[in-house]
């Protein structure tokens, strides 16, 4: 039987609508949920169809007036104190015939007993009165309302630690903490059912929105959904490989790609190639008879994507998009996010009292720059400061008129100078970093800045700035040994680049750069097709940019991500750096970096010929080089000379015929009818030979999904090369299909929602009532 206490996870308003559903489903009735009546002791009100004599314990109730009250407490001291101050008034005015009382208090029968003597005559028998633990037995026979409630059940150590161990989970810690804190504050609206949907029909669904409308926390309520459906979830943190890593255990999944566009558009786009394994990966999930695959963007890095990966636009992603706006939101689920938020949150119960005593509520939750984000921060202890209760809905109410207040205020009143420096250098960074680089960046400017203005400075200056930050702007966490930090949300990192590109702190952030990545930032900022920052003062700068790009390029690394795992000597791709610094020569006068780049050029072409750099890693480079000109040097004609050697010699798998079939498409000039030949030839032998390996299973691939993505891997370098091996691809489809898990639909949203309310709107009266439950 469930032991649920009912009252960590759930709100009075979550409690009455899981004692709403427990009821209809023991005594087969139907409730409504009577919202202008909290004040006057009525939560819920049967509600028989006129004319039907719908039975309510065997007696004819068509004509019965029967009440339900809801009382969430802990202790039965608090429980029977509430009823005898205001409730047993209320009943005997309201003068039901039946009164049933449903409470999360731990019942024993002699407390039963006290509980019915001071409800006579409306409370009929001890039957009419519900505590925890008849509530758990009641559970225990009604499983589907048990899941539909996510609240009730994912607090529990189980799934947390379900969620964590499992070995095909890759999932941290940290992250199911925050999917199950999200679920507290979540209220259920048309965008879930929404997302459903589209993963039932298409297996893969974008949600895509506004920055703090809530894309985050609806794939996280998915997640939650698709765990307790026995779904393998895992979480890609940076690229698409990190699904193939997963070893198959017969199960369906769950793929989790937030933000797999990057958090402020091409500053954090995709890696080479990865628009088209992004592309293979979802075709192969669409394919599936079972797993699902959730991905979050905003809407306009999604539409910038589309200009800027041509094979993304090609793609019609509109029936698989879930785009969120604030028109999801009905007037009443605007005010139960509201009521969650100041319910569970760490506010004295003086500002819930200001709240409430003015009403402002209603200004609140009607507000045209409602968002689920700034009420989560404008709710929070840590965020209002020193503001007074007095002042907080002025506080409330102006930051909602200017959104980006609440960052500025903070950023410029309530933290030290020290602080603030890593807050500048956290922007030039990796989404995430490792705690020691962060510190080396911050060490640069932080000690720049103080000598400039003559501050002192000390070594610890930088862990008492990241103690200062963490758990408001900044959050950290583990990865094995190591210690990595990243802004709380989006919004900051977008507050905090709109700061240093209007010029603030720019021209000495950029002199202090110590890691080619950061000075590759800023060029990625420089190259966006269309910019959501400031840019002109940017362009000032962009000679001092490729100046720091060119000292620093020999540099180590400072730890982005590796899959879901992190180093602090990550590997360094010279191609790759020198190709982002020709994109950017756009910017400048290129012909004075000429020496610059035809140096690194003859490198490259060396490396490439002793073994010290793949042809792969060259790809990249070889079209920025290309369309700058600089590949019709001497220089030019010996890299690509190189290529040429280094792609044909003995390819022996896909990824080697991938790159050819690159160098092939980039420079067909160079090879001969006779060369195109004999790799078509060799091509078409390896795809066959490829095929019978896979499906005699010499190759130890059985996943389904990993099978299909071969399978278009395959034909993808066959139209390539212009070589037809359909068949080829047919027999791995045909094989993976053999393989699939379940033949049928392993689910189908066939769920009734939770609060079937929620698309409703409500008058002032209802949402009077709602947040008159605070007062309690």
């Amino acid at each position: 039987m469930a032991k649920y206490d009912f009252t960590n996870s759930l709100s009075p308003l979550d409690f009455e609508l899981l004692s709403k559903d427990l009821l209809e489903a023991e005594l087969g009735i139907s409730l409504e949920n009577f919202s202008e009546g909290r004040d006057k002791g009525i939560d819920l009100r049967y509600a028989p169809v006129s004319g039907s004599g719908s039975p309510l314990n065997g007696t004819d109730n068509s004509q019965q007036s029967t009440i339900v009250q809801c009382k969430r407490y802990s202790k039965f001291s608090d429980l029977k104190a509430s009823l005898k101050r205001s409730e047993v008034d209320k009943v005997r005015k309201l003068n039901p015939d039946r009164y049933i009382l449903v409470t999360s208090v731990s019942l024993s029968p002699q407390q039963v007993d006290e509980l019915q003597a001071l409800l006579l005559p409306y409370v009929k028998s001890t039957n009419d009165i519900y505590g925890r633990e008849r509530l758990n037995s009641i559970l225990g026979k009604h499983g589907e309302i048990e899941r539909r409630h996510i609240k009730l059940w994912c607090t529990s150590t189980g799934v947390l630690e379900t969620l964590i161990n499992s070995g095909t989970h890759v999932v941290s810690r940290e992250e199911v903490e925050r999917t199950i804190a999200a679920a507290k504050l979540y209220v259920r609206n048309p965008s879930f059912d929404e997302a459903l949907e589209i993963l039932h029909k298409h297996r893969v669904c974008i949600i895509s929105g506004q920055p703090g409308i809530g894309k985050t926390t609806l794939a996280r309520m998915l997640l939650l959904y698709f765990q307790d459906k026995k779904f393998d979830v895992v979480k890609i943190e940076s690229d698409i490989s990190e699904a193939r890593a997963v070893s198959y255990h017969n199960r369906p999944r769950f793929y989790y790609y937030d933000d797999f566009l990057g958090q402020t558009a091409q500053a954090d786009k995709l890696n080479k190639n990865e628009d088209q394994k992004l592309l293979d990966f979802m075709a192969s999930v669409r394919d599936s008879k079972d797993s699902v695959m959730v991905l979050t963007t905003r809407e306009y890095i999604l539409n910038q994507a589309k200009l800027h990966y041509e094979k993304l636009d090609r793609v019609a992603f509109d029936h698989q998009t879930c785009v969120i706006d604030l028109s999801k939101y009905s007037r009443r689920i605007r005010a139960e996010i509201l009521y969650n938020h100041i319910h569970f949150s760490d506010l004295p119960h003086e500002y819930q009292e200001a709240l409430i005593a003015e009403r402002a509520y209603l200004k609140i939750i009607d507000h045209k720059n409602y968002n689920p984000r700034l009420i989560e921060c404008l709710t929070s202890l840590t965020w209002i400061g020193s503001t007074s209760p007095k002042e907080y809905i002025q506080y409330f109410l102006g930051h909602l008129d200017n959104p980006s207040a609440i960052w500025e205020h903070a950023f410029r009143n309530q933290i030290s100078d020290a602080a603030r420096h890593l807050m500048f250098v956290l922007t030039t960074l990796p989404t995430k970093v490792v705690r020691e680089h962060l510190e080396h960046a911050f060490e640069a400017f932080h000690s720049a800045q103080c000598s400039r203005y003559g501050v002192p400075h000390s070594c610890a200056d930088f862990k008492k700035a990241l103690k200062e930050l963490d758990g408001t702007f900044v959050n950290t966490s583990r990865d094995g040994e190591l210690l990595l930090v990243a802004f709380q949300n989006p919004s900051i990192r977008d507050f905090m680049q709109n700061v240093l590109l209007s010029g603030e702190s720019l021209k000495e952030v950029v002199s202090a750069l110590v890691y080619f990545e950061q000075a590759e930032w800023f060029s990625k900022v420089l190259n966006e097709e269309k910019a959501h920052v400031p840019m002109s003062l940017l362009k000032n700068h962009a000679t001092s940019i490729i100046d720091r790009m060119k000292t620093l390029f020999n540099s180590p690394g400072c730890g982005p991500s590796l899959g879901w795992w992190h180093t602090l000597n990550p590997a360094v791709n010279k191609a790759d750096r020198l190709a982002q610094l020709v994109e950017t020569l756009k910017h400048v006068d290129a012909a004075k970096q000429v020496q610059f780049i035809e140096s690194q050029i003859e490198t490259l072409a060396k490396q490439l010929l002793t073994g010290g750099i793949t042809t792969a890693s060259c790809i990249r480079a070889s079209e920025a080089l290309s369309s700058m000109g600089f590949l019709s040097s001497e220089y030019g004609r010996k890299f690509i000379t190189a290529l040429k050697i280094t792609a044909l010699n003995n390819p022996s798998d896909c990824d080697d015929f991938e790159t050819l079939a690159s160098v092939i498409e980039s420079f067909p000039e160079v090879f001969s009818p006779a060369e195109i030949e004999t790799v078509q030839s060799t091509y078409q032998d390896f795809a066959y030979e490829y095929a019978d390996d896979l499906v005699s299973g010499n190759l130890g691939i059985d996943d389904p999904e990993e099978l299909r993505h071969e399978a278009g891997k395959v034909e993808e370098i066959g139209e390539y090369l212009g070589v037809d091996i359909s068949e080829a691809k047919e027999m791995i489809v045909d094989f993976a299909a053999k393989k699939e898990f379940d033949e049928t639909d392993s689910w189908s949203p066939d769920e009734e929602p939770v609060n079937v309310r929620g698309t409703q709107d409500c008058s002032d009266s209802e949402i009077d009532s709602l947040f008159g439950t605070l007062k309690a």
